[in-house]
């Protein structure tokens, strides 16, 4: 079932001004518009709602309702006013209707979305983003200031980029222990509504920059991003065009609570993807309805990433197609690997082969709520005072290593392993079979000073600051290869779930794990090396092409190693990225690599065709 949102809350329709709010319980409900108290009467076909209509004057509309226990907005705004700026949001805020614009239209939907398996994706907070001067942006903090990222999003390489919740949530948090009491209703000029000029608070406030768990206007871009607040949607839209037109699709964050019905939660997917051309949405929050949503058949052609999917009952492949599932267990074990714990060979190569099966596995290294990429190797421990609460907040493992000094350093031998450690972690994460995601800022080194919880954070902390330093250029040229190789080379993103197995006779597996001595892999407790082959005939780059084959080298102790190069028919390996040159030295059939770096060689020899029809790639025959 799909809520009807176009008729629900306030909207124009044949000259008249219709609306309608769910206010169950309550024994009776005004909408205040614009000044004018307008009695509701119960619907008699619908328990619980209230309706009423009056002639449409062509005017915008500044309204709210109330019941007998006070004033309450709108659920079902489109647009809320909040010309105060961002961190001045009322606790009722007012919802606007604005006079429709010649010709506006809706977001145009024609745009093709890219597959979930081949998608790179890139995470970012709308204020956050471009907020910092560095940004050098016209409108830094706002919708338009991702749009006009956009040209260097395409230049990355990413396919999608993920909004962190950029619906109208209330960023001011109204918690006795933060900030001041609850705020009563007040009323505003209403002129002063309309020109923008909303009186600003002057007591601090503590906020909820990121938006998660927020009380929220789920149909209304957020105002605040906005370079004029009162045309938020527009703005918005004109965003996921931008990005549309540099083929780059665009997903939202959800947060739905637990007290949210699942009529509700579709109503508000649906809306955002027809309205504004949305592609796709990562639900978060604790809603038990979430696993409804992947059978939902009002939802179809939507991407939807969840924690996790039970897809026993989906037998619609179209739909498996475009689910998603994220969690930690790939951060996890290429973090502890990556800092040299013990025991953790095993783990990282089930996650480095983990595809989801049936649906796309998302893997990141680093998520919003822990440390950035490079904290990880800057840090032992979180460094959360600047939050008020003592630094108890946030995530207290974190997997972490500081490679020697905790925070920042000019001893160059420990910022030169940082920097190769950044490149570890980005091979790991980008050569693996699941789909990447990446924080932004990530790809230059960006840092939040220690700080893993950084959610109220509307400073320099939160930001991503755009000044670069040789070393941020470098890591940046570093991940657009992984991502060129990642996109060009369907191995590294395989539909089927890898076995080990060679099962339709192509000579070798469709992965294999070695050791230091070829095809036998050391999974012991206080091993740190592992070798990983994937063949290139079970990943088509067409019909009938088969991939490159690659092999991938890790080694992870702090001590060189030599490893064998497995034979392959006698044939040369090709260096294609490591994560220190000089850490590579390679002889006729063995590599030498250093501690604490991994390596890729491409050995072309196994690319080959497919039988026409079979999808199966098959050898060549040579000629007699």
């Amino acid at each position: 079932m799909i809520l009807d949102t176009g008729s629900a809350g306030v909207i124009r329709q044949n000259g008249q001004i219709k609306a309608s709010v769910f206010a169950p319980g309550s024994k009776s409900v005004t909408l205040v518009c614009n000044r004018k108290s307008i009695a509701m009467k119960e619907s008699p076909e619908q328990n619980g709602w209230f309706v009423c209509s009056f002639k449409d004057e062509n005017s915008p509309l500044v309204y709210h309702f109330e019941n007998e226990n006070g004033a309450f907005s709108d659920p079902f705004a489109k647009l809320l006013c909040e010309t105060g700026g961002f961190g001045n949001r009322s606790e009722v805020p007012d919802a606007f209707l604005p006079v429709p614009e010649e010709g506006e239209k809706r977001s145009v939907s024609s745009y093709r979305s890219h597959d979930l398996r081949s998608s790179i994706i890139y995470k970012l907070h709308v204020r956050c983003f471009t907020a910092h001067q560095s940004s050098g942006v016209a409108a830094p903090g706002t919708f338009a200031g991702v749009a006009s990222k956009a040209r260097y999003l395409k230049g990355l390489g990413v396919t999608t980029v993920l909004l962190m919740p950029c619906y109208d949530f209330d960023e001011v948090v109204r918690d006795r222990d933060f900030t001041r009491p609850p705020e009563k209703k007040q009323a505003a000029p209403f002129d002063a509504i309309l020109r923008g000029s909303m009186p600003q608070t002057e007591e601090p406030v503590k906020l909820n920059v990121w938006g998660y768990s927020a009380p929220a206007a789920f149909f209304a871009p957020k105002a605040s991003y906005a370079s004029d607040p009162k045309r938020a949607d527009a703005e918005f839209k004109s965003l996921v065009r931008t990005l549309h037109r540099a083929g780059i699709d665009v997903m939202m964050e959800m947060c739905f609570q637990a007290d949210l019905a699942y009529s509700f939660m579709t109503g508000v997917l649906a809306y955002w993807r027809d309205e504004y051309g949305i592609d796709g949405f990562r639900i978060m929050g604790d809603n038990p309805c979430v696993p409804m949503l992947a059978v939902d058949p009002f939802l179809t052609g939507i991407t939807l990433i969840a924690q996790g999917w039970d897809t026993s009952g989906i037998g619609d492949e179209c739909r498996r197609e475009r689910l998603g599932s994220c969690n930690d267990a790939f951060m996890v074990n290429c973090r502890r690997l990556i800092k040299g714990d013990e025991d953790q060979i095993k783990a990282f190569a089930g996650s480095f082969k983990d595809n989801g099966g049936d649906i796309a596995r998302i893997n990141y290294f680093a998520d919003h709520d822990g440390f950035t990429l490079y904290d990880v190797f800057c840090y032992d421990v979180r460094h959360n005072e600047e939050n008020g609460e003592r630094n108890r907040d946030g995530r207290e493992i974190n997997y972490s290593w500081n490679c020697g000094v905790e925070g920042p350093t000019t001893k160059k031998n420990i910022r030169a392993l940082r920097l190769r450690m950044c490149r570890n972690a980005l091979m790991l994460l980008f050569l693996s079979e699941g789909v990447p995601l990446i924080n932004a800022g990530d790809e230059f080194l960006n840092s939040a000073g220690g700080n893993n919880n950084y959610y109220c954070c509307d400073n320099e902390t939160g930001y991503v600051i755009w000044e670069k330093s040789a070393q941020a250029k470098e890591l940046t040229s570093f991940v657009k290869k992984l991502i060129s190789l990642k996109r060009e080379h369907p191995v590294f993103s395989n539909r089927l779930a890898l076995k080990g197995q060679d099962y339709t006779g192509q000579g070798l597996p469709d992965i294999s794990f070695h050791g230091i001595k070829a095809w036998m892999p050391d999974y012991g407790y206080y091993s740190r090396t592992l070798g990983i082959f994937l063949n290139g005939r079970y990943a088509l780059k067409d019909k009938r092409t088969a991939d490159s084959s690659f092999f991938l080298l890790v080694n992870m102790h702090w001590e060189s190693h030599e490893f064998d190069l497995p034979t392959i028919d006698e044939h040369p390996y090709t260096m294609v990225l490591a994560s220190e040159d000089s850490a590579v030295s390679v002889g006729e059939r063995t590599c030498v690599l250093e501690g604490r770096s991994a390596v890729l060689f491409k050995v072309e020899t196994l690319a080959g065709t497919a039988q026409a029809g079979t999808g199966k790639p098959r050898r060549e025959r040579k000629k007699v």
